[in-house]
């Protein structure tokens, strides 16, 4: 497969693939989780992310990423954020310049209220913060987001980053800017962002994420598994970028076992 021809820019964006393990703690900023995505932390505030089998009713997938606040903090200042993130490789990237681009996601949260999703560049001197709502605390809701992408500035379409895509949790106000306008600078949440590590215990979900080209005169909604890439297509995606290998060794002499990584791209 063609990187560039992926219909989905999203890869595991069912949560299927957890190489590094299926419960992580915050330990620092870009820190991976499940294969292809990571946290987004600064602040005094803690959490753990683990793989959970709640999924809403008519989810592709079987698995959801499951953010729980650990260490509470109430107020964010500064660069202080929280959100998970997931780093698009710039030949993936290529075939949405100057495109209607449309991002659908389910979300659930234990706190109901305003949330953003930004789109950042690689040399994060270029933002897009689009703004969802989060209607019902402990309910499951689909999202929709619609956006052109932008041409403007410095953009990566080789095998560097070309694209970060950020869910923000709770963010600080350096990073708090205009929504629905490309801007210049480095922002991740628009005024109003809810602070879910404002108390322990408060959680958040995620499934089902899905960046394609926008048909604007498309009359359906667009669901997930139109544009989601096969088990075995998405395998061999995540390995490109973290490979995880076991051998057992067999006989008196050998009687151990060796394990590995192997770092493909470490983007």
């Amino acid at each position: 497969m063609k990187l560039q021809y992926l219909r989905n820019k999203i890869i595991n964006g069912c949560f299927e693939y957890w190489q590094r393990g299926a419960s992580f703690i915050s330990p620092a900023n870009t820190s991976y989780q499940a294969d292809r995505w990571a946290f987004g932390k600064n602040g005094s505030w803690n959490a753990t992310v683990s793989r959970s089998t709640d999924v809403p009713i008519g989810a592709f997938g079987v698995y959801s990423n499951l953010f729980t606040v650990t260490t509470a903090q109430p107020v964010l200042a500064g660069t202080d954020e929280a959100g998970i993130q997931q780093r698009i490789e710039g030949n993936i990237l290529r075939t949405f310049k100057g495109r209607k681009v449309v991002m659908t996601f389910w979300a659930k949260s234990s706190v109901a209220g305003p949330y953003h999703v930004s789109f950042v560049n690689g040399a994060a001197n270029r933002s897009l913060v689009k703004p969802y709502t989060i209607s019902q605390a402990g309910i499951w809701e689909k999202q929709i987001i619609r956006f052109t992408h932008d041409e403007s500035g410095a953009w990566d379409y080789s095998n560097g980053i070309g694209l970060f895509v950020w869910f923000s949790l709770a963010e600080g106000p350096t990073r708090t800017g205009p929504v629905d306008i490309w801007q210049n600078g480095l922002y991740f949440a628009g005024e109003g962002q809810t602070n879910l590590v404002a108390t322990v215990g408060n959680t958040f979900q995620l499934t089902d994420v899905c960046l394609v080209e926008d048909n604007e005169d498309q009359t359906r909604v667009p669901y997930f598994e139109l544009a989601t890439n096969n088990l075995f297509e998405e395998r061999d995606l995540v390995e490109r970028y973290h490979s995880r290998h076991q051998f057992q060794y067999r006989g008196t002499a050998f009687g151990g076992v060796d394990s590995w990584l192997i770092y493909l791209l470490d983007i």
